[in-house]
């Protein structure tokens, strides 16, 4: 899903932030690197770059010091949208249980950063799983309906939706078939991209390698 959101705004340094964690976390350490290298040269100036950098790092054997070195940075940023995100990750990766204070404090991180960034698809994604898991069905289904108005291919928004209209039992206009098929529809299409881009990667190589033999007679 990141990939897909690259593709349509490629100039947002958030987005290459995400997926720089993502890698991090996939032990992809270069793929991660060079993400962070890309969010920080198209924003120099924010902190989420930087922070998620050595985040993504300390996270691989601390969640506890990853929100610690968060918290600390909120308090000189407390309007970074994006760290209020991370945060509220960060607390979810490390396994809070829902009703805890800690559930609690991620549904609060993740509300402010929408709150914060209202456009901020990702946030509203961790929203709408956590009001999922926590039974808050109405708040899940509104997160999930706000995410996929900005960006309609949000798979992860539309299973959450498609989950939280079943468990309600309120699906009064007959959507979920429609959501269903969508959802299906835009898998299909990403693994299609994926086996193109995989195939692509296999030819690109061989292609590289033919034309370094230089022409024959």
């Amino acid at each position: 899903m990141i990939d897909v959101g690259i593709k349509e705004l490629p100039g947002v340094a958030a987005l290459y932030v995400a997926r720089g964690v993502l890698f991090i976390q996939l032990e992809r350490f270069e793929k991660g690197e060079a993400d962070f290298a890309t969010a920080n040269r198209l924003d120099p100036g924010q902190t989420s770059g930087a922070v998620a950098q050595g985040l993504a790092q300390i996270q691989q054997s601390n969640l506890d010091q990853a929100l610690a070195t968060i918290r600390s940075k909120l308090k000189t940023h407390p309007e970074d949208a994006f760290l209020h995100y991370l945060q509220a990750q960060v607390i979810t990766q490390n396994g809070a249980e829902v009703g805890t204070p800690q559930f609690k404090e991620a549904i609060a991180a993740a509300s402010r950063a929408a709150q914060l960034k209202p456009e901020f698809v990702l946030a509203r994604d961790l929203l709408g799983n956590l009001y999922l898991k926590s039974g808050q069905l109405d708040k899940s289904i509104e997160q999930s309906r706000l995410a996929l108005h900005d960006s309609p291919s949000d798979q992860e928004a539309l299973y959450h939706l498609i989950q939280a209209l079943r468990k309600s039992g309120r699906d009064s206009k007959g959507e979920l078939p429609v959501l269903v098929k969508r959802l299906a529809d835009l898998r299909q299409e990403s693994r299609k991209t994926e086996a193109s881009e995989n195939k692509y990667k296999l030819y690109e190589p061989a292609s590289s390698a033919a034309s370094d033999t230089g022409p024959t007679n």
